[in-house]
């Protein structure tokens, strides 16, 4: 797998996709890389931003019928599921784009996990190089979080983090610290009971597996004391709780990892910024972050 090329998506047409890309390819060169996106797309940016044009090897899909980089997507999946590429690098893509199956996705990991039939969905986990931060849900609405964090859910997102820490990050024995949902962890019950019924539970279940957590804990204090070293990865309970300090702790070079899925995929940590799209300013740190960590994660 490891001398099979990694694809990148190019994201949104209309976002910094193309730019982040374009900078990336110019920067760490075309030997081990695939883009997937439209190639006319790529060498009008490569030329509007004054670099040297790339010998990149591109996977071409006009970015009219992409939908919204969907069409991208789609096919860096089915050359991900062919093994002709080792891992998926995606650069920003538009939230709720259309997709094949006439619905919605919330983001590249639901669609992702629905093409590769992956139940439940795959992992959201945020890596930094101080927090390691993965999610029981992912993308929901909070009135839909308290429902969705089952006991198998928090045990699923725990066993899929101690894995990933041990395969991919080479933790011998992971320290694991689990959220809890409510502030202060429930206080006891007085703020909620889903600590003490779903859980404590979960936590105590993981812990009969095999893995070493411990929670829940205060979401505040516990994000801290993990950013210093006291364990190894948190699992938090829904999206803006694991992923503002995930990104306070290292926006611009954090990476978005899928766990659960059949093959390696990265992605940057921010989003389609259409504020400064063509405007030639667009940082391609976080890209070039996910490329150096999917090349580490397809290696193992």
């Amino acid at each position: 797998m490891a001398e099979r090329p990694i694809a990148v998506t190019m994201g949104d047409p209309a976002g910094i996709g193309p730019e982040v890309v374009a900078k990336a390819v110019a920067k760490v060169g075309s030997r081990g890389l695939v883009v997937v996106g439209d190639a006319n797309l790529l060498a009008r940016t490569a030329k509007k931003l004054g670099l040297k044009k790339a010998s990149v090897d591109v996977h071409h899909v006009d970015a009219k019928e992409s939908d919204g980089g969907v069409g991208f997507v789609a096919l860096a999946h089915e050359l991900a599921t062919a093994g002709f590429v080792s891992a998926i690098v995606t650069a920003p893509m538009r939230k709720l784009a259309p997709w094949t199956k006439g619905g919605a996705a919330p983001g590249h990991t639901e669609l992702l996990s629905e093409w590769t039939h992956t139940d439940p969905t795959a992992t959201l986990m945020m890596v930094s190089e101080r927090l390691k931060i993965s999610l029981v849900t992912n993308h929901l609405p909070l009135s839909a979080v308290p429902k969705a964090v089952t006991r198998e859910a928090v045990v699923l997102a725990g066993q899929r983090t101690h894995r990933a820490l041990v395969d991919w990050f080479g933790v011998a024995a992971p320290r694991i610290v689990v959220l809890g949902l409510n502030p202060h962890a429930g206080e006891g019950g007085k703020i909620g009971s889903e600590e003490r019924l779903v859980i404590a539970p979960a936590v105590a279940a993981l812990r009969k597996s095999g893995v070493d957590a411990v929670g829940p804990l205060p979401a505040d204090s516990a994000v801290f004391l993990a950013a210093e070293g006291r364990w190894d990865a948190v699992v938090a309970m829904y999206h803006d709780q694991g992923l503002i300090p995930a990104k306070l702790a290292g926006f611009g070079g954090a990476v978005n990892v899928s766990l659960g899925l059949p093959y390696v995929r990265t992605s940057v940590d921010h989003g389609t910024a259409y504020d400064i799209a063509g405007k030639g300013i667009a940082d391609p740190a976080s890209l070039l972050a996910a490329l150096k960590l999917a090349r580490r994660l397809v290696r193992g």
